[in-house]
């Protein structure tokens, strides 16, 4: 177990931090806070004042110009663009290198302060730190360029730069939201030196084990993803708070919070601190795999993972032993109580959380309020924990206890199955209790009130977890977590059990309440202009035709009325785009199509192979779609080659004016058949003024943000 002050030199104090020269860098650095997507103008404007910030400092950084790609196998797609990433190094100029990693590229829909602007102001001032200390080890700074576009320049790193093969440990510094407390949400595997690095030295540490393997689990990359291919140690750090401005206009220097940026700038040079003063990287000697959680920040525990299983493993023998060895009270129906409230806690929530859902129109109905959302869970897993211990009234005390415990470390060492990083928020717990069931012996009277530690420490190891889940899931799947109160419910209800069943009035003033919760949930506003919803608007030119629209997307949430007042939108569907589209009719902007011309064309072992070439015709972004029956197994653009084996459709993505004419080499064991073909420029022209307008403040872009395209379909 770790507490960071318990652990090697003392910690960094955050004051050593400078948050206001930190904040200054990034207001220059941003300048009139424009969208900067790769390879566009305006990042060479922010390169430009990146490099002189650092050049200010006192090092003398370099660019890496590379045209490069990247696939992701998990979405079919290559992505391709131009990249500049920016390099220095601080500290000795051989040997390991430490890799201190942000990228400078923003989402065209957004300035990026926090995304990851906040990320490079944190690097160049853990950089100016490093001026007055001399670190004994090489301490390499990366900021990458197309990371919103597909990691392409952390790929282009890995792939080309010479740096690369020296990084023994990265620390990644990014932001999924404006504010909130910087988190350890990813680690190599298996993780000592990087819990070692962390725990010793950060003063306020955030993170959970648990957390990092749910993150492995979804469909999410940072650069960290490729950097982990160098299989060095890895801390990847991020703040979440306000997620709904993330990849939005909103994301600006007036809404970032400086102390996440104090934060993340001290967590990542307290972790920087701590890779230094590891002995060295015993690269022979195996590496533990650590579990850890913090308590509230204040505390960081960390335990080898056997010892959290062998944990869970004495709460579960111990829970049993007990349980049996008890002389009286309904066995049947203490063993199944918990069993009772966990499924009745989930089922009321899944049936109210449900019900909210299809009641209302809003896809993200829970924005502004996730307060009644909350309540809906909570008060539905109260209610089926007061169900069960009013069934379990006549069931003795300690064995309604015992059983209690045991279907948590049950259950507890099925998550471990899934999850491995569990092993603590629920081990921990289960340890103490079997503590507790070895000091009650001779006294089972003590039993109760020593367990009274065992389910403190269940709560404030799973209060936090629950938190940041919402944060990262949403409330709209957050239903589950009722089982965990439930359950957690049905370790506290023995301490406090009374031998009788709950009143009628206190079952209906659960029920009143949950049924309140309900209608809260169901006419709270959904959207606010602090909690926005995401609505791009998209000005497409169809296919193979002369319609134009506006599409606000897939989504089946209706239009604002402002913008209902505007324009007449339906459900459509727009030739060249997959399913229907909520849109309305709209003028032609003045883009051009795609120019697709197939240059060379051969034919072996039954597969064709064909060069491509495509002009832009000032698109911003070129993308080709080929759908599965073309049989696209590989592409190849400037040397660089990708292999897609997965199903659906593929596609190849060129960002940026160096695809003003772009070549890529596709292999096909399919006949020709109709791809479509993206032009997307960014932004829409003055014949979109009134819908634009028509936009409530309460909505704004997001992600890729406001497009015009022109759909062409080719065969190939």
């Amino acid at each position: 177990m770790a507490k960071g002050a318990l652990l090697g030199p003392p910690k960094i104090s955050a004051a050593e931090f400078d948050a206001d020269r930190a904040f200054a860098r990034l207001k220059r650095i941003l300048g009139d806070e424009r969208p900067h997507s790769v390879d566009s103008a305006a990042n060479d404007f922010v390169r430009e004042r990146l490099v002189a910030e650092i050049r200010a400092i006192g090092y003398e950084p370099e660019i890496r110009d590379d045209f490069a790609c990247r696939t992701s196998q998990r979405w079919n797609a290559m992505s391709c663009a131009r990249v500049r990433n920016v390099v220095f190094e601080a500290g000795p100029s051989v040997g390991e290198a430490i890799l201190i990693a942000s990228h400078y590229d923003s989402v065209s829909a957004g300035p990026g302060a926090a995304d990851d602007g906040a990320g490079v102001a944190a690097a160049l001032e853990i950089a100016a730190i490093l001026k007055k200390r001399r670190p004994v080890r090489p301490v390499a700074f990366l900021i990458t360029d197309g990371e919103e576009e597909g990691l392409i320049g952390a790929a282009a790193f890995v792939g080309n730069d010479p740096l690369a093969k020296r990084v023994s440990a990265a620390i990644n510094l990014e932001a999924r939201g404006v504010s909130g407390p910087a988190l350890l949400f990813e680690t190599s595997v298996p993780n000592g030196r990087d819990i070692a690095a962390f725990s010793r030295r950060v003063g306020r540490p955030f993170g959970n084990s648990l957390a990092a393997d749910i993150y492995r689990m979804m469909p999410n990359d940072t650069d960290m993803s490729e950097f982990l291919t160098l299989r060095p140690d890895a801390i990847n750090l991020a703040f979440a708070d306000r997620a709904a401005l993330y990849h939005t206009p909103m994301d600006n220097l007036a809404n970032l919070d400086r102390r996440s940026l104090v934060h993340i700038g001290a967590t990542g040079l307290s972790s920087l601190d701590g890779f230094l003063n590891l002995e060295h990287r015993r690269r022979n000697v195996p590496e533990n795999r650590l579990v850890y959680a913090d308590i509230f920040g204040r505390l960081f525990i960390v335990i080898p993972e056997y010892a959290a299983l062998a944990l869970l493993l004495a709460g579960l023998a111990s829970a049993a032993v007990l349980f049996f060895t008890s002389a009286s009270g309904a066995p049947l129906i203490a063993a199944t109580a918990p069993l009772i409230a966990i499924t009745a806690g989930g089922a009321i929530a899944f049936g109210t959380v449900s019900l909210v859902g299809a009641a209302r129109a809003e896809e993200v109905y829970w924005g502004a309020h996730p307060e009644w959302t909350r309540a809906v869970i909570y008060v539905s897993a109260i209610l089926g924990g007061a169900i069960a211990s009013s069934i379990a009234a006549i069931a003795d005390r300690n064995r309604l206890l015992c059983a209690g415990w045991f279907w948590f470390s049950a259950l507890g060492l099925a998550a471990y199955a899934a999850a491995p990083g569990s092993a603590l928020v629920t081990g921990v717990p289960a340890g103490l209790f079997a503590c507790a069931a070895l000091a009650s012996i001779g006294a089972r009277r003590l039993l109760a009130p020593f367990s009274l530690i065992a389910l403190a420490a269940a709560i404030v190891l799973w209060a936090p977890m629950l938190h940041f889940a919402e944060v990262g899931l949403g409330m709209g799947s957050a239903w589950p977590f009722a089982v965990v109160a439930a359950l957690i419910f049905m370790l506290a209800a023995p301490i406090l059990k009374t031998g009788d069943r709950l009143s009628r009035g206190v079952m209906l003033g659960l029920s009143a309440a949950l049924v309140l919760a309900v209608g809260l949930a169901l006419f709270a506003p959904a959207y606010a202009d602090r909690t926005p919803r995401g609505l791009n608007i998209a000005h497409v030119i169809g296919a193979g035709n002369d319609e134009s629209y506006w599409s606000l997307g897939a989504s089946r949430e209706a239009p604002p009325k402002e913008m209902s007042a505007v324009a007449e939108f339906q459900r459509v569907r727009i030739k060249g785009l997959q399913g229907e589209r909520t849109a309305a009719f709209a003028p032609r902007h003045d883009g051009e199509p795609v120019g697709v011309e197939i240059v060379s064309a051969t034919s072996q072992a039954g597969r064709r192979k064909l060069l491509l070439r495509l002009r832009a015709n000032g698109a911003d972004q070129i993308v080709l779609e080929a759908p599965e029956t073309a049989g696209l197994v590989a592409a190849s653009v400037g040397g660089m080659s990708s292999s897609f084996d997965g199903e659906g459709r593929r596609t190849i993505a060129c960002t940026g004016r160096s695809c003003e004419t772009f070549e890529a080499t596709v292999e096909l064991r399919g006949e020709a058949v109709e791809w479509t073909v993206y032009g997307i420029r960014y932004g829409l022209g003055p014949e979109s003024a009134e819908i634009l307008a028509a936009r409530p403040s309460w909505a704004t872009p997001v992600h890729g943000g406001d497009t015009r395209i022109v759909l062409t379909r080719a065969r190939i």
